[in-house]
């Protein structure tokens, strides 16, 4: 008897340890996976969402209150291996341990529309987002207004934690900016007699003026060359630029009675250069600006011969030329 109680008494030894074992070390993921932790969530909410990779579901549960990870949920996007027990599970969760999503920008015209890109990979709504940039105590400290904030945002590549707060986001962008504008660049920007806001300004012009990097270098040897004459830019973007933020108007052709509107971004009606950037700069388009080719032209056209190039002059005798040949092309499209 006493032999038969002691078998069942190693028995369930053994049973509890391998269970306790399981419970503790062994694998419980099933598979790779990227889980999504919102603010606020609740216990049962992570125990849903995270329920299809679980081999057994019950575990991680009584793991997660042996742990007290139950009173603890933290928000965040956490990358899972398959294989891992529940205590590595719980660790990962419990410490915050997250994997940052990397957010890449380019080819964006407005705050508005950043707000929307920058949505998409973290938890912040687009509108949160947006309110954060011009939020007035963040434009207070940086010495920013509602015009100038949008040559704070560097297309490029960062990473981010995807819980990241709007107002944390926005702080982020413009301490890159700081990096961006490093000690080179704004030695090239006092060589030019410009700030790192007018750079910006003027590289959004040449930016909208053209979409190749090859000839962004000559383009702002234009506009550089027009300024230190002290000739008005006269530069068709901002005038297109300047009918939609008056009258909410997209225009495609910009018309002899645009040329009159009353607006600081005109530069047919104002001279030197608008306010701030007429979009979000890209660094290629800065960097044009800061190494701008240095040549004896004052004036440019567009190339009938290159379309999307332009074709330049020192002259306005010989920019009358250019001009007349691409009229003549234009009525014969």
């Amino acid at each position: 008897m006493k032999k038969h109680t002691c078998i069942s008494a190693v028995i369930v030894f053994n049973v509890i340890v391998y269970f306790c074992f399981t419970f503790a070390f062994g694998g419980n993921i099933t598979k790779d996976a990227v889980v999504l932790i919102p603010n606020n969530s609740t216990f049962p909410e992570v125990v849903n969402t995270i329920s299809p990779y679980l081999k057994n579901e019950m575990s991680f549960k009584l793991a997660s209150y042996a742990k007290d990870y139950h009173n603890n949920v933290k928000s965040g996007r956490f990358s899972l291996k398959k294989g891992l027990s529940n205590l590595e599970t719980i660790e990962i969760l419990s410490k915050g341990k997250q994997t940052p999503v990397r957010i890449i920008f380019n080819n964006v015209e407005t705050i508005k529309d950043l707000s929307i890109v920058l949505s998409k990979s973290v938890e912040e709504s687009a509108e949160n987002i947006f309110k954060a940039f011009y939020d007035e105590e963040f434009l207070k400290k940086y010495n920013l207004t509602k015009e100038t904030v949008i040559s704070i945002p560097i297309p490029n590549t960062y990473e981010v934690f995807w819980n990241v707060s709007a107002d944390r986001l926005v702080k982020r962008l413009y301490r890159e900016n700081k990096i961006f504008w490093n000690e080179s660049r704004l030695k090239k920007a006092k060589d030019i007699n410009l700030t790192p806001l007018q750079v910006s300004t003027l590289a959004s012009i040449v930016q909208k003026e053209t979409s190749n990097n090859d000839e962004k270098r000559i383009v702002a040897g234009v506009f550089l060359n027009r300024l230190k004459k002290g000739l008005r830019l006269e530069s068709c973007p901002t005038v297109i630029f300047a009918v939609k933020q008056k009258d909410g108007k997209d225009i495609r052709r910009v018309l002899y009675k645009h040329l009159k509107i009353d607006s600081p971004f005109n530069t047919y009606e104002n001279k030197g250069l608008p306010p701030s950037p007429i979009c979000i700069t890209e660094i290629s388009s800065i960097d044009a600006v800061l190494n701008a080719e240095k040549h004896d032209y004052i004036y440019m056209c567009v190339d009938p011969n290159r379309l999307g190039y332009h074709a330049f002059a020192k002259s306005l005798r010989e920019h009358n030329k250019n001009k007349s040949r691409f009229i003549r092309w234009r009525k014969g499209q």
